[in-house]
């Protein structure tokens, strides 16, 4: 038998009217009608959904505030473009795409673009609603970075720095930790977690900039103003950027890694991302006029910003060039604005990005980012002779498998599921988890075993001592004594010659006084006996 049927008698809005809790048969059934609504029954008084308990009119909701609060609709040329922009840094992390670095810039403008949309459309108005959004943010990163982390640790237990590196990395602060530490982001010995500085960059950025929007949401009292603000403050807070991080990288000796690192001076292509998504937004005349008056350039300036990306990436040299900072990056932040726009549209740009493997590559492009480089470091310490090539492709057949795992049982369950343990399946997650683990413990043993090889080594031939050091032309003489060879006894001379004294004259004393008064010749004439 059902259990009986609880009734709740109030009768004050529309969410405190009386509730049937109905056995699922009927409950389904009952809500096929209402395709997927809610099973509640509609108040008879209209009005009732804007009466409070205390019968005072409650503001009323906006109509579209149901369309708002939808997700946002699937655009499979914004996938295909994070699938190209991680391909791009994993390249250029192998030594095979000399300026594949910019793309990063690309990355951070279409992941502020996609997280922005959702926030305008439906921005945070209490303190449970921003807490659940940052909730939200972190659920997204951090079961993947947490898994990663773990990984390293294992691994590289032993390494120096490689806690701080960790905790560092799970706490969002990487990217200020390597610029206290001095590290040099090109000359430095390789670490397996420097790659996290610019997800520490962007999720100190989501600590702010929800409540710069939700602060500028409240102070205007239209909401058209609000996001014409918004806009506003994006584009001027990204050229301080820009220009504090020329500034900087201007000087005579300028600390490019710190301009590498730095929240401020890389704050200029979130802010881009964000004030894209405020013109993408639907339902206000900017959008309208903006959408009329570029439709005639939208295509050209959509395909010059998509081949300078694509040109910046394959021709530009090294990041520890100056005008990296004052010219490189800011246009290449702006090209970003026009290919994110590109991908958008549907139309040539989207067709190819819409390519299988594109989506399957961007569906996974942040745990890619994230297993990558450790990957390629430990392969590198374990195999330090094998050819770019061969680590190459071992770097990506390990890292491709190891992101979908993650994907699947990590971040997949976290990301869209309330209860966790409730809905994953344990059995299969297990397995997940212990691939990884014994991946992890595999690699801590090769990696011990080739430490213990180059400790014995390190001790069997170890570096000889310093030599003496040679006196230089302005220090004074200084004389030694060579101590005499005894005289060979007789039966060592194979040919019946013996030794007499008697024809050798007595060396002098080197040390007495006059044997130093001028300058001493010796001239040897003989063999080993002196004969």
């Amino acid at each position: 038998m059902h259990p009986p049927i609880r009734l709740r008698s109030r009768a004050t809005s529309w969410d405190d009217t009386r509730t049937h809790r109905l056995p699922p048969t009927q409950t389904a059934r009952f809500l096929q009608p209402l395709h997927g609504r809610s099973a509640r029954f509609p108040p008879a008084n209209p009005d009732a959904r804007t009466l409070g308990r205390t019968g005072r009119r409650r503001p009323a909701v906006p109509l579209d505030r149901d369309v708002r609060r939808q997700s946002p609709p699937y655009q499979p040329g914004l996938t295909g473009l994070r699938g190209v922009a991680v391909v791009a840094v994993v390249a250029y992390h192998l030594g095979a795409l000399p300026g594949g670095f910019v793309c990063v810039e690309l990355f951070v403008v279409l992941s502020e673009y996609l997280i922005t949309g959702p926030l305008l459309a439906d921005p945070p108005t209490s303190r449970g609603q921003m807490l659940r959004w940052l909730g939200h943010r972190v659920r997204r990163l951090a079961p993947a970075v947490a898994v990663v982390v773990a990984v390293v640790l294992l691994a590289l237990a032993t390494r120096s720095g490689i806690a701080l590196d960790a905790l560092a990395t799970l706490t969002w602060w990487q990217n200020w930790n390597l610029i206290a530490q001095g590290t040099d982001y090109w000359a430095s010995a390789p670490s397996p977690l420097p790659h996290a500085w610019s997800l520490s960059i962007e999720e100190q950025f989501h600590m702010l900039w929800p409540l710069v929007t939700v602060g500028l949401v409240s102070a205007a009292q239209q909401r058209s103003r609000a996001l014409r603000l918004l806009g506003g403050v994006a584009l001027a807070g990204s050229a301080v950027s820009f220009v504090w991080a020329a500034h900087l990288a201007i000087g005579d000796q300028p600390d490019l890694s710190r301009i590498y690192f730095g929240t401020d001076t890389r704050a200029g292509a979130l802010l881009l991302g964000c004030a894209a998504a405020r013109v993408a937004h639907r339902g206000d005349a900017v959008t309208a006029v903006t959408a009329g008056a570029g439709r005639l350039l939208r295509s050209p300036v959509m395909a010059a910003g998509t081949v300078m990306v694509l040109l910046a990436a394959t021709v530009t040299g090294s990041p520890e060039r100056q005008t990296t900072y004052t010219v490189l990056l800011p246009v290449v932040a702006l090209a970003s604005l026009a290919t994110v726009f590109a991908a958008t549209d549907t139309g040539p740009f989207e067709r190819p990005l819409s390519w299988s493997p594109l989506q399957w590559l961007g569906k996974r492009s942040h745990t890619i980012y994230l297993w990558s480089w450790p990957i390629q470091i430990l392969y590198e310490e374990l195999h330090p002779d094998t050819s770019p090539f061969l680590h190459a492709v071992v770097t990506v057949a390990i890292t491709l498998p190891l992101a979908t795992l993650s994907l699947r049982w990590v971040e997949t369950p976290l990301r869209h599921q309330r209860s966790w343990a409730s809905t994953v399946n344990w059995r299969r997650s297990a397995w997940g988890v212990g691939a990884i683990v014994l991946l992890a413990a595999g690699v801590h043993a090769a990696n011990s075993a080739v430490l213990s090889t180059r400790e014995q080594l390190t001790v069997e031939y170890s570096p000889l001592p310093d030599p003496s050091p040679v006196p230089g032309p302005d220090e004074s003489p200084s004389t030694t004594c060579v101590p005499l060879l005894n005289p060979p006894p007789p039966e060592s001379a194979g040919d019946g010659s013996t030794y007499d004294p008697s024809t050798v004259a007595p060396a002098a004393d080197p040390s007495a006084a006059d044997g130093c008064g001028g300058i001493v010749r010796v001239l040897v004439v003989g063999d080993g006996t002196g004969r």
